[in-house]
């Protein structure tokens, strides 16, 4: 019985530091891939604002920022609208990857297990759209011309509406179609990577009028 016991005992020890190891690769795998995304991102969101609001041209605000990132990337780097975009990539790709990480265990599945299921959604939503809000909202007074003033609650639904597009697109789009692409594309990229790099470009079409409107609002 004392065998048995500490067995269990050692067993529980051992699933918890297994645990809290994929754990801290969750987060670590989400900062690398916030610090990915987030630089092009910035820059993008800020030459839109700034075209809209007439402050600058589309091109004259990105090879601004550009300029500053390659020449002065610590004035890039530990600027507010980088940290800003950081911080949402960063926790939106956590709390996904947390998601799998939790299903992997409770199901008993590798741990390179990928979901694509409701909770995902809803967990990942969660924390995308108020920090998204967050940031268009801090975007807007930092590079827009007027005033900071509230923006329109129809702004907010617009951009709700829009992030719940991009969010399906990158985290539940790739595990529905990639098992649809073709056999040759794993001779070059793995389909599940082809559709998760896909999925959300292809979005952008549908999000960027939806950006756009919100912010003319």
């Amino acid at each position: 019985m004392e065998s048995t016991n500490l067995l269990e005992k050692t067993t529980e020890r051992n699933s918890g530091a297994i645990t809290a190891r994929r754990l801290v690769v969750d987060g670590t795998s989400a900062l690398v891939a916030g610090m990915t995304v987030a630089p092009a991102v910035s820059i993008i969101d800020r030459a839109v604002t700034e075209s809209v609001s007439g402050r600058a041209t589309l091109l004259g605000s990105v090879q601004s920022s550009l300029y500053t990132m390659v020449l002065r990337p610590h004035r890039f780097f530990i600027a507010r609208p980088f940290a800003i975009m950081l911080f949402l990539y960063s926790s939106t790709y956590l709390s996904a990857n947390t998601v799998d990480t939790a299903s992997s265990i409770m199901n008993n599945k590798p741990a390179d297990t990928v979901t694509s299921g409701l909770p995902k959604f809803l967990a990942v939503s969660a924390v995308n759209l108020n920090l998204s809000l967050f940031k268009d909202v801090q975007y807007a007074k930092m590079f827009g011309t007027t005033a900071p003033t509230a923006l329109p609650r129809a702004s907010y639904g617009i951009f709700i509406v829009r992030d719940c597009m991009t969010l399906f697109a990158s985290f539940n789009v790739p595990q529905m179609i990639a098992p649809r692409l073709p056999p040759s594309v794993d001779g070059y990229i793995s389909r599940l990577s082809a559709a998760q790099v896909a999925t959300p470009v292809m979005m952008q079409i549908f999000g960027t009028p939806l950006h756009l409107l919100g912010l003319d609002l």
